[in-house]
């Protein structure tokens, strides 16, 4: 059904990389059917996450200034550049896609400030993959979340931890969606 989508994929990303956002869009399929979000937009969300990843620095810089995205501290932290620039390479490529996909790809990485379905499922995916390695993701991984929000915000802080230790500059987006969670559990009781 997505193998003439999954050759265009293919054709932008090297091997290594194709192989992960295969692993990504099976995981992202997986977490929509047990937590009844759309599978078939979750897969695709999978597929498209990284499309730009690979694509040059110049490339990128270009497409943000496009866009107008120079102005934002995004423009500090050049590994989550993709989650903006893959918009412009999906129109280049002439592939279209819902507004909540796009979504979901520009929150893959600094997370999400609305808590949408789409957002949270990808994160997680990309997160939890088979051949990411890092504290505590066994833990995630064979945790039974009773919601996808509550997977989510499980994920979220570990993510935020990680960054926070690493020194690694934290985007106002990331501060945002860290807040949004803090506010949603407080609004339903922890």
């Amino acid at each position: 059904m997505f193998e003439e989508l999954e050759q265009i994929i293919a054709e932008q990303l090297s091997t290594k990389r194709f192989e992960h956002v295969l692993r990504v869009a099976n995981l992202c399929s997986e977490l929509a059917s047990k937590y009844h979000v759309d599978v078939e937009s979750a897969y695709l969300a999978g597929l498209l996450h990284d499309i730009s990843k690979e694509k040059s620095i110049n490339w990128q810089k270009k497409k943000l200034k496009e866009n107008n995205l120079c102005e934002k501290d995004i423009y500090l932290v050049q590994n989550i550049w993709h989650a903006y620039t893959a918009k412009a390479l999906i129109c280049e490529l002439n592939l279209e896609f819902s507004k909540e996909i796009e979504l979901a790809i520009e929150n893959h990485i600094e997370g999400t400030t609305t808590l949408d379905e789409l957002s949270m499922v990808l994160f997680i995916a990309d997160m939890l993959e088979t051949k990411r390695n890092f504290d505590n993701i066994d833990e995630l991984r064979i945790k039974d979340f009773k919601t996808l929000v509550e997977m989510y915000q499980a994920c979220f802080l570990s993510f935020y931890k990680y960054i926070n230790e690493e020194n690694y500059y934290i985007t106002t987006k990331t501060k945002l969606a860290k807040e949004q969670l803090e506010q949603y559990k407080k609004e339903n009781n922890g």
